[in-house]
């Protein structure tokens, strides 16, 4: 099991947690505790991580949730941002992902465009440290909603969103359905322009 055995995408991986549940009965509790139980919940994890990513396709609604801002604020996605505006991009970074710093500059040039007519951008932190995500924060002088979750990808907002790498985006409505994933900014602004029906800058 350590070495791999299945993998995630095999059709027989339910056999894996069988396993891994005998594993856990029948070893010492500490070892099971120490190298069982991690190996399980990750096995788990992924295989969480790639159906909900498959199942977020365009038309559904992405889930809930209440992450923490720079002011050590909770903002809820629905409750709170989704409902003061028309059209909003939740977008997964890490101080650690060159790609992602390098979609900041295009974005803002967005932001600045479509803000006004009902654009919002939320950038979730999937780093793992919190000071590694201020630094960055404080660097790249966000001028829309900054949320963190400090678990990396094992956060349950990364696992729900099907995250298996950044940047990873998602461009919703004010009810929360997906209209578009992933999007390069030169489409991003092509959307933005037709969903909230004005002229391209």
């Amino acid at each position: 099991m350590e070495l791999g055995a299945y993998g995630v995408n095999d059709t027989n991986r339910d056999e894996a947690f069988l396993i891994f549940d005998k594993l856990g009965k029948e070893l010492d509790s500490d070892l099971v505790v120490r190298r069982v139980e991690p190996r399980r919940e990750h096995f788990a994890r992924n295989i969480a991580i790639e159906a909900n990513e498959e199942s977020l396709v365009q038309g559904q609604k992405v889930p809930d949730f209440k992450l923490t801002n720079m002011e050590g604020t909770d903002m809820s996605l629905y409750s709170d941002i989704l409902k003061e505006n028309e059209l909003v991009l939740i977008d997964f970074w890490a101080s650690w992902c060159t790609p992602c710093i390098m979609m900041f500059p295009h974005l803002k040039s967005i932001y600045a465009d479509y803000n006004e007519k009902g654009f919002e951008i939320v950038s979730v932190s999937l780093d793992s440290v919190v000071l590694d995500w201020r630094e960055s924060s404080e660097e790249q002088k966000f001028p829309w909603i900054n949320l963190v979750e400090i678990r990396g990808m094992k956060g349950p907002t990364a696992v729900n969103f099907g995250v298996q790498f950044v940047p990873k985006s998602f461009l919703v409505d004010n009810y929360g359905c997906i209209l578009k994933k992933d999007l390069h900014p030169e489409l991003l602004k092509e959307s933005l322009s037709t969903n909230l029906q004005t002229d391209s800058p």
